[in-house]
């Protein structure tokens, strides 16, 4: 159906008489539908005073006898398509014909021009379903059947309006040819819904996919949150046992703080006297170079001492715990003692198998930090060697010295 074809009058009447009384009327009443449509656009898009009811055709009009047509202008003339028209000012009906309507209802010659046109083209489009018919086309049930079988309402409306189905349905109920437009426009609508149906398994296909890549990032997120429980739980474990860490660093402090009462309040005591003295010097001087550094050096004397004191007495406390020290009859709070220990084991570091620091080098060193560093060493010289002798004898009990022939030596490493 797709070569244009022109049926002459004859030719006309022959194809019309194959046809049933029903097929005719069916394709008269498409006809007059199609002229109607046409004209009706035209006139609505003229804005002229008079409006479109209805047009009526002679289809037996001679165009050499109009005089014998059935349908009159309303000027008197013999017509083959008769317009009714209401006007839009005094509510009149007329019938025009084409130039009567040019003339009476002031439509321009160009809207008449399409409405002919129009006209023309439906005569066209009929004469094809008639041509086309005799050599045994019928309706295109085939596609027919798929747009109501597989087409949405949406896809259908988008291609024939609801008095165009009307009439494809009484096509296909006298098996008749459709006009050509009609033809390709249900072509056209059996490819898009093809292509619709064939995105719709692409898109299932998507979906598919979709749906496995969400499983997976369910999964990925699910394991996601696995770890993240284990990591808050790991990090609050972490932090309970740094809490509990630093408790307990805490608690080591206060109660080395408890233990270093005495020397922590002495060390306060001497810095404060000193301190006094050094402010006394500084305001004696006039240099602010030399009084910085005076205050500088009292600074490191203070911080030897304390560093001295702090070691001296961690010693005493690794070597001997509470239970020790009362059974010696050991007291930590006495400077003489750690002094006298401290040096003994090589001030806190001591070789395995190296000779263990003698009297005079031990009791000589104490001699020295208590000038140095003003400490309150209770102790005479003689008491300190007699304290010496009581600490390698205890020292000698606990495996920390021993003898190696005529020697003293350490059994142990101190760090």
């Amino acid at each position: 159906m797709k070569k244009a074809i022109h049926l002459t009058s004859k030719e006309r009447q022959i194809y019309l008489a194959l046809l049933s009384p029903e097929q005719r009327k069916t394709l008269n009443e498409y006809r007059k539908y199609k002229y109607n449509s046409e004209v009706l656009t035209e006139f609505s898009q003229s804005g002229g005073d008079w409006k479109f009811l209805e047009m009526q055709i002679n289809y037996n009009y001679d165009p050499s006898h109009p005089q014998d047509s059935t349908l009159k202008c309303s000027c008197g003339k013999g017509v083959k398509y008769l317009y009714y028209c209401q006007s839009n000012i005094t509510g009149e009906v007329l019938g025009f014909g084409s130039e009567h309507l040019k003339q009476e209802a002031g439509i321009s010659n160009a809207v008449v021009r399409e409405i002919l046109n129009g006209q023309h083209k439906i005569d066209r489009g009929l004469d094809e379903i008639l041509y086309w018919y005799a050599r045994g086309y019928t309706f295109p049930k085939l596609m027919y059947e798929f747009i109501q079988e597989f087409a949405f309402d949406y896809e259908v409306e988008e291609y024939f309006k609801t008095k165009d189905l009307k009439f494809l349905a009484a096509f296909e109920e006298q098996n008749l040819p459709i006009y050509n437009r009609d033809y390709k426009k249900l072509e056209k609508l059996v490819q898009d819904v093809n292509s619709r149906k064939s995105r719709e398994e692409y898109e299932r296909k998507l979906e598919e996919e979709e749906k496995l890549r969400k499983e997976r990032e369910e999964k990925e997120r699910q394991e996601r949150e696995k770890r993240k429980r284990e990591e808050e739980k790991r990090r609050v474990e972490e932090e309970r046992k740094a809490k509990l860490g630093q408790a307990k660093k805490e608690a080591k402090i206060k109660k080395l703080k408890a233990k270093f009462k005495y020397y922590l309040d002495e060390q306060a005591s001497w810095e404060e006297k000193h301190q006094a003295n050094l402010e006394e010097k500084a305001n004696q001087i006039d240099s602010s170079k030399r009084k910085q550094t005076l205050r500088k050096d009292f600074s490191g004397l203070a911080n030897k001492r304390k560093e001295v004191t702090r070691r001296a007495r961690l010693l005493f406390d690794k070597l001997f715990d509470e239970e020790t020290s009362e059974m010696y009859a050991l007291d930590p709070d006495d400077y003489g003692l750690i002094l006298v220990l401290y040096g003994i084991l090589g001030q806190g570091k001591t070789k395995a198998h190296e000779s263990v620091n003698i009297a005079n080098v031990a009791v000589g060193f104490v001699t020295r930090l208590a000038k140095k560093f003003e400490y309150p060493v209770r102790q005479t010289d003689q008491e300190l060697y007699q304290l010496y002798d009581k600490l390698v004898g205890i020292l000698l009990s606990k495996g920390v010295i021993r003898r190696q022939g005529n020697r003293v030596v350490y059994a142990v490493n101190i760090r």
